[in-house]
């Protein structure tokens, strides 16, 4: 009996098999960077490989918006068809398995934008600048990716500080703390991302101008698995997707791929009630199929509920930043170097509320 674990809440990815008694019997890592779609579900599988898997946990965050959701997703699609339990672990329960015993509070530092952090303590996940955190009145102990920005921080303003050596999440922590919840005979947490800051951004307020009648968008399925990756190659030359890829992506829940003749393509995935967009593609430039594609997907995603949708576009690619700002995204976030270019990705969103997309 063996339990999967995952995380992609921070800048790498990691998963880790366990046995039921809490020994690892193999881990993998992988980076946080464009091709964690595809590689995910290949790690995913080989871990289940003639193992007995009776559990899989999922670090729920907070951290990366774009790793949690993915991560996330593949998780809930993972346990659904094993037919198991999804152990939902917030980041925080994570690094408090690692640190059994401390003597003192545990506060752990985790960056969620340039300038700005979040603080994971007595149990609450909140959000401050750099040269904002709020100084203990009793000693801490600190952890986290930014554990050393925030302990030299606190030091500075004359708190008693005590720096872990626990730093990015071990997904090995994530299995263990839903192993323990198991062991307590707890119900599995939510395995929805923890996200601590509000929205940013609205629906612009004359709302989203549906399709024209004669809709030449359709809807894709993993037969066509296929001509997305055709598509995608001639779109994406640098960094293209394969088969395979698409292929698992369009068998996941919550994933909808949407095609402009064969011109363009759009790929959206929700998660309860927020979405994000994976990829869209245009051949045919300066056509409006790329905002076509975009209004349709949104409406779809409005339709169904969906209250926000975010995406990470490169901080150099003005075209595609130009189309979402016009759809009323908003800049949430960067990371820096992301792609391999070197260039950054700027992260967006987009709350769509209540309003109903209609004629404008």
């Amino acid at each position: 009996m063996s339990l999967i674990a995952l995380d992609a809440s921070g800048p790498r990815a990691g998963l880790a098999l366990l046995a039921a008694d809490g020994v690892v019997l193999r881990s993998w890592t992988a980076k946080l960077k464009p091709g964690l779609i595809e590689t995910l579900p290949l790690l995913l599988q080989e871990a289940a490989h003639s193992q007995a898997i009776t559990d899989i946990a999922i670090c729920t965050g907070p951290g990366s918006f774009t790793g949690l959701r993915t991560s996330i997703a593949l998780a809930q699609g993972f346990a659904a068809g094993l037919g198991v339990p999804l152990w939902g672990v917030t980041a925080a329960a994570a690094y408090a398995q690692a640190l059994p015993g401390l003597p003192r509070p545990l506060w752990v530092g985790i960056r969620a934008r340039r300038g700005r952090l979040f603080l994971l303590r007595q149990g609450k996940a909140e959000a401050f600048a750099d040269d904002a955190l709020p100084v203990p009145s009793m000693p801490v102990a600190i952890a986290g990716e930014e554990a050393a920005l925030v302990a030299a921080y606190l030091a500075a303003k004359g708190a008693d500080v005590m720096l872990t050596g626990a730093r990015l999440v071990d997904a090995a922590w994530v299995g263990c703390a839903a192993l323990k919840q198991k062991a307590e005979g707890q119900a599995p947490g939510a395995a929805v991302p923890l996200y601590v800051d509000p929205p940013e951004a609205k629906l612009p307020a004359a709302g989203l101008r549906p399709p024209p009648f004669m809709n030449p968008i359709t809807e894709a399925g993993p037969a066509h698995a296929a001509a997305l990756a055709a598509m995608h190659k001639l779109a994406f030359a640098h960094e293209p997707w394969n088969e395979a890829a698409f292929a698992t992506l369009l068998r996941q829940p919550g994933v909808l791929a949407l095609t402009h003749d064969a011109s363009g393509f759009i790929l959206l995935r929700a998660v309860l009630d927020e979405a994000e967009i994976l990829t869209l593609g245009v051949l045919a430039k300066r056509q409006g199929i790329g905002a076509a594609l975009l209004r349709e997907g949104l409406r779809r995603l409005c339709a169904g509920g969906i209250g926000a949708v975010y995406l990470e576009v490169a901080r150099g690619n003005d075209p595609a930043r130009a189309l979402y700002e016009k759809f009323g995204f908003v800049q949430c976030g960067l990371r820096n170097a992301y792609y391999e270019d070197g260039d950054d990705a700027v992260l967006l969103r987009l709350d769509l509320g209540a309003q109903a997309v209609h004629q404008s």
